[in-house]
């Protein structure tokens, strides 16, 4: 350590120093362990533990488990119990086990990584057999040296084997491979170190016992006691409801790989030792825990091993992740619940086919597979193919439970996943058809459906058809698309009639003031959209003539107002006079005057058309008239597209804005469909879509709280008693039904603490609906935040 008498400081005066210097031999660095102190003994100087391992007694060891004394103590504990108990049994058994294992400690030597308590066994005996057959040179002891020389051959040769097509198997994954390689790269290397330095707090920490109880910490703060909401996930399904066979046990216990055990130390080795007797009593109990839905303490409890994530730093705690040894027992019984519902989901076709995760005969490898066929089809047809891959962050350590379980009560009833990515991908291309100009589908002025796989181009003929339309009706990017727009005047807000809150007869003579003030030599031409439940229409109207015409029922009267625009710029200008355009429609001339390439289609298209206007040298100025306000043109123009009919003209123009939008519609309200007709409606009744999911205060507790009281999900006595969890429904105090209403709303246990928080919320009336008081809470975050904390009060958390 090399240390002046002089103090260092690192930045900010009289701070200590994090380490100085300390100097090592390479030849020594591997034998040595060293970790920083937290105590500074009143020094500037933070001071560094050094052991010297070769100072110790540096032994290896092997376990050994004498498994014959333990089944047959297991088997007499089982057959003098008469109704087991999952957590006695397990308490027993592991106690048996323990009493019966025993280290043995190796002499300090390298050894093979296949060495195993079988070769040390005879080993030994092989060096105790020379040692004597030296001594005494006596032929009954060379054969027995001969003898222990051959068995250790025998298993040093099996050990070696077992071990090299264990790897051979395990290199087929190539992660497991890789694993291997570390594995014997530690056991050959000296070099590696048994723990990495972890940096927290602006510290760096060394010893094991504190780096346990950092990693403790960080994983636990990922994990909450949350209630979940009571919901009745019960099914009538026969196969999946019926008792656990012997079979079904039998096949999971097989299935169960030789892995390190959990906290109980039971191995699934010990249950393939078990008699028949002994397994139909852990039938029982595991039939036990079926029907109670209720996981025995000894499950719950799980050995943390940090495992370093590859490509990460490893001195902080987020790059590692936390691998959980979970007990045989649990596994077992996962492994039996897993293969019912694997088996139900597959027969009755309830996945998609192009899942692969999670499903027997099906893995990464399979899904690469199908992807690089699906590829290479698309490529020796000359089509495209359209991927898409999505890896979220993080996207299991914040899991929030309740809008998990709410979304997916929302999902149930949603399209399947197969569908919402086809729907996707039709809206993909769909907008691929509107930049055709720059879209990459589009090489050739020949027809999307030639660059697309046939299975995309049916699903899009498919679309089109149902919405009777073709692709050549999409209203799609001019040549020359435009960013801005500083060819024309956009009125909105510039006079005086344009004030919605003035009286009609006042914006009427405005207006005429205005218009033979500023436009006295303006060709004038009024447009307007009309939407109703029959048709779309557009119409236009001038002094010299007028048209009207039906489009598509799809299109929204924002398309519409746009597209009765582009049509009076080509019937109705006149070529020697400046153009006047009224329209009542204020959010697109407000979109015409903030044009960006972003902006829709079809105010593209309007850009484009008045470009070519100016190019002609006429003028073109737009003025906003409020709707419905006694302007006799914009009165005109809309009585023209009120009148549409069956036998007025058509125009097949629509708009993808609008397909898009009522695809999303109908997703929607297939969602709302569905929920209405399942179960849970009846449950918890409705759902709000949005409110239920919202950050309201960033806090995750609030927010779940939030979530809940807006759903009326709140854990009280009333939700419970609707699942059969609870005996009585009713308030002690008022004897009604005891849910979220009863008690934010009428239970005089919390009168005192009602009218306070009414206060503050300046809710005047004592008698309010829920609604209402929603309504309030939701108002701004202030009040919010006034309610979420007055729950405690209400006894809420």
């Amino acid at each position: 350590m090399l240390n002046t008498s002089a103090p260092t400081h690192i930045s900010n005066p009289h701070t200590s120093s994090i380490i100085d210097l300390t100097l090592c031999s390479a030849s020594i660095y591997n034998e040595i362990d060293c970790y920083v102190s937290d105590c500074t003994f009143e020094s500037d100087h933070i001071p560094i533990v050094i052991s010297w391992s070769k100072f110790q007694n540096t032994t290896h060891s092997i376990k050994t488990i004498i498994w014959k004394p333990i089944i047959t103590k297991s088997i007499e504990i089982f057959k003098t119990t008469s109704q087991p108990n999952i957590d006695l049994i397990t308490d027993q058994i592991s106690k048996t086990i323990s009493a019966h294992t025993s280290n043995k400690i190796l002499v300090d030597k390298d050894y093979p990584p296949w060495w195993n308590a079988a070769c040390h066994h005879f080993s030994h005996l092989k060096k105790l057999a020379w040692n004597k057959a030296r001594r005494n040179i006596a032929i009954t002891e060379w054969i027995k040296y001969k003898k222990y020389r051959s068995k250790f051959k025998f298993h040093f040769k099996k050990a070696k084997e077992k071990y090299w097509d264990n790897i051979s198997k395990i290199s087929r994954n190539p992660r497991m491979f890789f694993k291997i390689l570390n594995k014997l790269s530690s056991h050959t290397n000296p070099n590696v170190k048994n723990h990495e330095i972890i940096f927290h707090n602006n510290r760096y920490v060394t010893d094991p016992i504190k780096q346990n109880n950092l990693f403790a910490n960080h994983f636990s703060s990922y994990s909450h006691e949350v209630q979940p909401i009571p919901l009745d996930y019960s099914t009538e399904n026969e196969f999946l409801n019926r008792n656990i066979e012997f079979w079904e046990l039998k096949r999971a216990i097989n299935k169960t790989k030789n892995s390190t055990p959990g906290a109980d130390n039971i191995p699934s080795i010990w249950f393939k030792n078990l008699d028949d007797a002994s397994l139909l009593k852990i039938l029982g109990m595991l039939q036990q825990q079926l029907d109670s839905s209720v996981l025995p303490k000894a499950w719950k409890h799980t050995i943390i091993i940090p495992i370093p994530k590859p490509n990460k730093d490893k001195t902080k705690l987020t790059s590692y992740r936390p691998i959980g040894l979970t007990s045989v027992f649990c596994k077992i019984f996962e492994c039996i619940l897993t293969h019912r519902i694997t088996h139900f989901l597959t027969s009755q076709k309830k996945l998609n086919p192009n899942q692969h995760g999670f499903l027997p005969f099906r893995d990464n490898h399979t899904a690469i597979y199908k992807i690089y066929s699906a590829i290479s089809e698309a490529r020796k047809n000359k089509k495209f193919f359209v991927a898409v891959s999505l890896d979220i962050k993080g996207a299991y350590d914040s899991v929030h439970v309740d809008d998990l379980i709410l979304k997916c009560l929302q999902l149930a009833g949603q399209e399947i996943l197969s569908e919402k990515i086809k729907r996707l991908g039709i809206q993909s291309f769909i907008k691929q058809i509107t930049t055709q100009p720059f879209s990459t589908l589009f090489h050739t002025p020949d027809r999307i459906y030639s660059h697309l796989v046939e299975k995309d181009a049916e699903s899009l003929r498919i679309t089109f058809r149902n919405h009777n339309c073709i692709p050549d009706h999409i209203i799609s990017l001019p040549i020359f698309p435009h960013s801005s727009l500083n060819v024309c005047e956009i009125f909105l807000k510039d006079f005086y009639f344009q004030n919605k809150e003035l009286p009609s007869s006042i914006i009427s003579s405005d207006f005429i003031e205005c218009i033979q003030r500023f436009f006295p030599n303006h060709f004038i031409i009024a447009t307007d959209g009309s939407k109703s439940h029959c048709y779309t229409s557009i119409a236009g109207f001038s002094c010299l003539q007028q048209f009207c015409y039906r489009i598509h029922p799809l299109n929204s009267v924002f398309t519409a107002e746009v597209l009765a625009i582009c049509q009076a710029l080509d019937e109705l200008v006149v070529s020697e006079k400046d153009i006047l355009i009224l329209s009542d429609s204020f959010s697109s001339l407000s979109c015409l005057k903030n044009i960006s390439f972003h902006s829709p289609k079809v105010i593209q298209r309007l850009a484009a058309k008045i470009h070519i206007r100016k190019n002609l040298n006429q003028n073109i100025a737009f003025l906003w008239i409020p709707g419905h306000s006694g302007v006799s043109w914009n009165a005109k123009a809309d009585s023209i597209a009120k009148q549409v009919s069956d036998f007025s003209p058509y125009i097949d123009w629509i708009a993808s804005e609008d397909i898009l939008s009522h695809l999303k519609k109908q997703s929607f309200q297939i969602t709302e469909e569905n929920y209405h007709k399942s179960k849970y409606q009846l449950l918890i009744g409705n759902i709000p879509d949005i409110l239920t999911i919202s950050k309201w205060t960033g806090n995750r507790v609030q927010d779940r709280l939030i979530a809940r009281i807006i759903s009326k999900t709140i854990t009280t006595p009333g939700l419970l008693y609707k699942f059969n969890l609870h005996p009585d429904p009713l308030c002690r105090v008022c004897n009604k039904i005891n849910d979220i209403s009863h008690i934010l709303l009428k239970c005089q246990k919390y009168a005192s603490v009602r009218v306070i928080l009414w206060r503050k919320l300046n809710i005047v009336s004592a008698n309010i609906t829920y609604d209402v008081l929603l309504s309030h809470v939701l108002a701004n975050k202030n009040q919010l935040l006034i309610f979420v904390q007055t729950l405690k009060y209400f006894d809420i958390v």
